[in-house]
């Protein structure tokens, strides 16, 4: 969470800088914005186990939706990279690959 709190600041001024302005999102035309914050959601539930992992998948299946349909979008495709990448990794170490000993450290 605290490395979401400190990459939005930079990403809006960067944005910024390069001559973008947060009024122009008013006039795109995002898909499926709701099915990617209930993708998101997903993530922030306090599951463990199998029920954990499919959650994790669930929400990556989602977000791996959104992206798509909104693929000509600037920095959509990066997006969907990402996303399909972290999905190859989580599923083939049926989850995340670290210990919980690790996050909490």
């Amino acid at each position: 969470m605290r490395l979401v709190l400190f990459t939005f600041p930079i990403a809006i001024l960067a944005g910024y800088l390069l001559g973008g302005r947060l009024g122009n999102l008013a006039s795109t035309s995002f898909r499926y914005g709701w099915v990617g914050l209930v993708g998101v959601a997903l993530q922030f539930l306090p599951l463990e186990g199998t029920l954990g992992y499919l959650s994790l998948v669930g929400s990556l299946l989602l977000l791996l939706f959104v992206a798509s349909a909104n693929w000509r979008l600037p920095g959509f495709v990066l997006i969907l990279a990402g996303l399909w990448l972290n999905f190859i990794v989580i599923t083939v170490n049926e989850g995340m690959p670290v210990t919980k000993e690790a996050v909490v450290a």
